[in-house]
This record gives structure tokens, sequence and C-alpha cells, in this order.
């Protein structure tokens, strides 16, 4: 990919002069979204960090031809909603609008830099957050409680419950609108009591009251039922 003719942008330390972020966005991309911007753009950021402690990010999407590209790198030394906002403003500044769609993991500081740039959720673009990385992040929480299920074991009791547990997360992931869950309240609850079950049976591998905290009920705005999960 040329590297000449690209938009560079970067943000230091008031005081310190260290780069807290930095975002290069590619002129073959800047010209793609000149021609067509109704694309579908994927941000994320590798799970480590450099030897100088920042962590590498990309704006992916896909051609009208099919082919994959890079839109956009970017350099953050700290995950935070002041960082990811910066880098939104940038990316409008660089093409000439938002994402008109985007997919992301669910990181709560990119959600709310994503409300604090864009705006409301699904007025004239749609914010998607990424099932896989919910899920991953769901069995880092719950999973424990199940007991035979997190060592691998396969057959045994626990690793019916922990089946059925997931089976209802991806059923909420994949049935619902990408908008609302008519039935989110009851979706949620059927989850809860499945936790409630295993603690007054005493067959939970441990205290359920953290489990239920991070679980969390929906409120009135969580139409985007997976942020609740994508916390860390």
């Amino acid at each position: 990919m040329h590297t000449s003719g690209c938009r560079t942008f970067y943000k230091t330390h008031a005081s310190t002069c260290v780069l807290t972020c930095a975002m290069i966005c590619f002129p073959e991309a800047i010209e793609d979204h000149a021609v067509d911007s109704a694309t579908c753009d994927v941000y994320d950021s590798t799970f480590n960090k450099n030897r100088r402690n920042y962590k590498l990010g990309v704006f992916v999407y896909i051609t009208r031809d099919g082919r994959t590209r890079i839109k956009a790198i970017t350099l953050l030394l700290f995950e935070d909603q002041p960082s990811f906002a910066c880098v939104l403003r940038w990316y409008a500044e660089a093409f000439g609008s938002h994402p008109l769609t985007l997919i992301t993991d669910g990181d709560y500081a990119l959600h709310l830099a994503i409300i604090e740039v864009l705006g409301t959720y699904f007025a004239a673009w749609c914010h998607i957050l990424c099932v896989w990385h919910i899920a991953q992040l769901v069995a880092k929480h719950v999973k424990h409680i199940f007991g035979a299920a997190v060592a691998g074991k396969r057959g045994g009791g626990s690793d019916k419950r922990w089946n059925k547990f997931n089976r209802g997360i991806w059923r909420m992931a994949k049935c619902s609108d990408i908008q609302s869950i008519p039935n989110l309240a009851a979706e949620f609850e059927e989850l809860r009591e499945m936790i409630e079950e295993l603690g007054t049976s005493d067959l939970a591998s441990g205290p359920i009251e953290a489990v239920l905290a991070w679980l969390g009920k929906p409120g009135k705005d969580d139409d985007n039922w997976g942020t609740l999960w994508g916390r860390r």
C-alpha cells in the first residue's frame, strides 16, 4: 500500500509532549470513500502493546469488487474515551464523513466515544458489536461458575448447563433485530435465573454474586444489548 498522500494526525500530552494517539489514513481508501461512503468498516486493535506501550488499531473495509483493504491505522497509548473520540473525529476529517456502519469489539470506552462523536444510535448510521468478542467476554466472566466446563471436561451436568446458558446468549445475538429485542428483559431474566438456580442448588463453582453483578440488567437505553457485556 502506498504511503504518499496519506493523511496523518497525532496528539501529544500537553505537559510531557508524549505522543498519546496517532492515526494514518491511506489515500486509496480516501479515494474509495469519496466514491462510495456507504461502506461497512471494522475497527479492532491488537491484544498486546508494543515495547513503547502503544496499541495498534486498524480500520478495515470491503471494496465493491470484494477486496479487503486497510482504511486507516491508529496508535493509542490509552484505550480511553478521549483517545477513541479523537480517532473518530480524525476519521471524519480525513474521509469527509463518519462511517455509515461500524463494527467494533464492544470496548465500553469506545462505545461512549461513538455516542459522543456520532450521536444517537441508529439515526443515520449503525454501530454493530462483534458477537464473537462479546461471547469471549461472557465466557471469561461467567463460564467458571459452571464448574467442570471451564476445565474442558465433556459430558458432565455442568457442561450441559453451560451449553444451555451459552445457547441463550447466541439466540439473543442471532435472532434479535439490530435495533432492539422486543423481549429483551425476558431474555436477560432467563439467563440470570440459570445462574441463580446454580447458587440455590449448591452446584455453583464459587459465589454467584459477582457473576450476577457483571451480567447486569438491561436499562431503558440498552437497545444495543451487548454493550452491557462489553465491559472488561
